[in-house]
């Protein structure tokens, strides 16, 4: 499909666009590919339009007066230049609040969306658009909300900005300032003007991007552990941190370990616990346990705090963990994870982790399958 806009800078050269997919459960989406990019919103709110924006295309999306024309999950490819990635999914979700269809299709599409978010080991990023006139409603708060608990990257963007003065720009975010305290701010768009789109796009690229090594062998993994704000830093585990680490490993796991298996940990020279502290909490929040055993980093756990999930923590300590084997000279990082393990899934695919093997009946407690994963580091 030929370009329908004229090229915006900061946004990347959208070469071809094309439809994929609709599929009304989950059994039919197509098989797991490139990045995916899920975007929700009411049915009123402009979905259509801000995804032919990106596009570039304005026919690729149909948009419609009626609301809820959207009854499945509908795939769209992009093929990208100048971009990290050359090709990325979007997936335009069903419209909720003011769709005009039943309540039993209505209800029907809650189980699909959340089976897709929680299954996909290639979404990316999941964004939720609010109408900037409305503001952040109990639908949207709740959506945002459970995002969080999945773990699952999510990017809130206000449309029709341009319908919408300075003043009125103001009192929307100070609204809602409480609501991103910590998390990924909002971000302002217009379908209409491109205003937001660039920044947009950042995002999205951002989230689809798997880190590249650079000529240091991992300019990649540092500009992510770069990016943890100033109120946190990650370092070796302390003694004092026994209790906040326990925390989250009995929160975590199913047969969680004890404080002295940690001290025995730490006592260990090729065996590291490294930490994630929150100087505002005074707290640890996140940790990450790994042995390195020759050229090779064994990755044993990664868990957060449930409360902090949704600061990126688990990637930060993922990039430091194998950052700190590049610069060792490691070879590999391998690691076990549970086959449901959808979330733990996702992101070590997009550090660029294969699955190399199964182990059946790994875990004792409940003899599920343990998928095997390894990361060659070049």
């Amino acid at each position: 499909m030929s370009r329908d806009f004229r090229h915006t800078a900061g946004v990347p050269d959208v070469v071809d666009a094309a439809f994929v997919a609709e599929a009304r459960d989950l059994a039919s989406l197509p098989a797991a590919g490139p990045p995916e990019i899920a975007i929700a919103g009411r049915s009123n709110v402009g979905k259509s339009t801000l995804l032919n924006r990106l596009a570039a295309r304005k026919g690729l999306a149909r948009t419609s007066k009626t609301p809820g024309r959207t009854r499945g999950l509908v795939l769209f490819s992009l093929q990208l230049g100048r971009a990290p990635v050359g090709e990325l999914r979007i997936v335009d979700l069903p419209g909720y609040g003011y769709a005009q269809v039943s309540r039993a299709e209505r209800n029907a599409w809650q189980p699909m969306i959340e089976g897709y978010t929680r299954g996909r080991a290639s979404l990316a990023l999941f964004i939720v658009l609010v109408d900037a006139r409305r503001g952040v409603e109990d639908e949207e708060r709740q959506l945002y909300e459970w995002l969080g608990t999945e773990n699952v990257p999510a990017q809130i963007v206000f449309t029709k900005v341009d319908k919408l003065s300075a003043s009125e720009r103001g009192v929307l975010m100070a609204r809602n300032k409480q609501m991103f305290r910590g998390r990924r701010g909002p971000l302002l768009v217009s379908s209409e003007t491109g205003e937001g789109i660039p920044a947009l796009w950042a995002a999205i690229l951002e989230a689809a991007a798997p880190p590249v090594p650079g000529p240091s062998g991992a300019a990649g993994v540092a500009m992510a552990v770069s990016k943890l704000p100033q109120t946190f830093e990650i370092g070796p585990m302390r003694l004092g941190d026994v209790e906040d680490v326990m925390e989250i490993e009995r929160v975590s796991f199913k047969t969680p370990w004890s404080p002295q298996v940690f001290l025995e940990e730490m006592a260990r020279d090729w065996a590291h616990v490294d930490v994630v502290r929150d100087h505002a909490q005074r707290r640890v929040v996140a940790f990450g346990n790994y042995w390195v055993v020759a050229d090779e980093i064994h990755l044993l756990n990664i868990a957060t705090l449930p409360s902090d999930r949704r600061y990126g923590h688990a990637s930060r300590l993922l990039a430091h963990i194998i950052d700190f084997g590049r610069r060792g000279s490691c070879r590999f990082v391998t690691l076990e994870v549970r086959r449901s393990n959808s979330v733990a899934l996702r992101l070590y695919r997009r550090f660029g982790f294969r699955a190399v093997g199964v182990r059946p009946n790994y875990y004792a407690e409940d003899q599920e399958d343990a998928i095997v994963m390894l990361l060659d580091l070049g």
